[in-house]
């Protein structure tokens, strides 16, 4: 995968590396575009290690865990793909500590700054060993790979920045260039809109003057079967789960720049005790392993 490998190789160019969409052709998206990149570039405060990564890889991406801990160990795919794949941050976990690899890996972001550091970090922590990387600028919407191309596809807290439309036409690009038989995993993916938490600071957002455009796209858990449905991805054969992602919010932990009090305590009592579980599950996870 050097090269956008389909017949949208006509609509990117190549700077240092990384694919980007020539720019007539995504001047729809440029105010997304540039919001992304403002947020990329210091994203969760990993902006400083653009140049200088920290020689444990750990102190770079944190420790990101749930459903990425139970994906099978010391496992090798031909292809994967990771849409919004960031900074690599869910990809150097996988491969570091869960042993998985591949022959070719294919990033899709729309943020350049985070594509920039997702090379920094390849460089520092030689993440996927075995894999030709290809590296591409752009909204998750289409996808430019072949059809039944791809092995495994993951996604770390992505999908609920899209609408209900560009979701459904992206997951059935997703079924379109999955290989028969072919693995997904979406964690973080499907924020709950029967979550408490999430109806609390949806409706206080209603009186907020400058709130954050890119707030998150929610969806019942009757929504996200329908979703797998219609976009034909839950085979019969290698049928869907989907399961909460061990986080529970009666109470928002902060709403504009205020912290909640007491918030995270009571929220860590209702996981305790399965308080209401659908109206208090902070999202979902969807995988087929």
């Amino acid at each position: 995968m050097t090269n956008p490998p389909t017949q949208m190789s006509e609509k990117f160019e190549q700077l240092d590396g990384i694919w980007l969409l020539k720019e007539h052709l995504y001047q729809e998206n440029t105010g997304q575009k540039q919001l992304w990149d403002q947020i990329g570039q210091n994203y969760y405060g990993r902006g400083q290690f653009n140049r200088q990564p920290p020689a444990d890889y750990r102190d770079a991406i944190g420790r990101p865990g749930g459903l990425w801990n139970e994906l099978p160990i010391e496992r090798e795919y031909n292809s994967i793909l990771e849409i919004g794949c960031g900074d690599g941050r869910a990809s150097i976990h996988l491969s570091k500590n869960r042993g998985l690899d591949c022959q070719q890996y294919c990033g899709i972001d729309i943020s350049e700054p985070q594509l920039r550091r997702l090379q920094v970090f390849k460089t520092a922590y030689d993440f996927y060993p075995s894999a030709q990387f290809t590296l591409i600028c752009m909204p998750a919407k289409e996808l430019p790979l072949p059809d039944a191309s791809v092995d495994l596809v993951i996604s770390d807290a992505v999908f609920m920045h899209l609408t209900k439309t560009d979701l459904c036409f992206l997951m059935k690009e997703v079924r379109r260039v999955l290989k028969p038989g072919g693995l997904l995993g979406f964690r973080n993916s499907f924020h709950n809109r029967e979550c408490l938490g999430h109806i609390i600071r949806n409706f206080a957002r209603r009186f907020a003057p400058n709130r954050n455009p890119l707030y998150s796209y929610q969806h019942s858990l009757s929504e996200v079967y329908d979703l797998f449905e219609q976009s034909d991805l839950n085979d019969p054969e290698n049928p869907i789960q989907i399961k909460p992602n061990g986080q529970y919010r009666l109470l928002p932990h902060h709403l504009g720049q205020k912290k909640v009090p007491f918030a995270q305590t009571i929220n860590e009592w209702a996981k305790a005790n399965n308080f209401k579980a659908n109206r208090s599950v902070y999202s979902f996870d969807v995988y087929n392993w």
